[in-house]
């Protein structure tokens, strides 16, 4: 015979809110600064699709995300995201360049 238990209700757990949050004037200069997906100029292949994301080019660890700052942001659609995650050591190094040149001009 099967004993049967009584089901609980679990409350999923709510994400903390980020300590270094990307404030709209930051998301503003960085989707300006670049002008739409960066990937086409950094050379990646295939052609952009799905929306733009602001994308942190190193992150705290896993599952954490970096500094948000002008030097550690990039516009990336959903196609060159997924790219850059995947093929992170190849792409981390040319997009930090990118950036780098970028630094410069930047008011942050």
């Amino acid at each position: 015979m099967v004993k049967r238990t009584a089901l609980r209700r679990v409350t999923p757990l709510r994400p903390k809110p980020h300590k270094d949050p990307v404030t709209p004037e930051m998301w503003f200069y960085v989707i300006a600064r670049d002008g739409g997906c960066i990937g086409p100029r950094m050379g990646m292949e295939r052609a952009c699709f799905g929306r733009l994301e602001l994308d942190h080019l190193y992150n705290g660890g896993i599952g954490k995300r970096g500094p948000s700052t002008a030097r550690n942001l990039s516009t990336l659609c959903g196609q060159h995201h997924y790219t850059k995650t995947v093929e992170a050591r190849r792409w981390r190094p040319v997009i930090n360049a990118y950036l780098s040149r970028l630094e410069d001009e930047s008011p942050w």
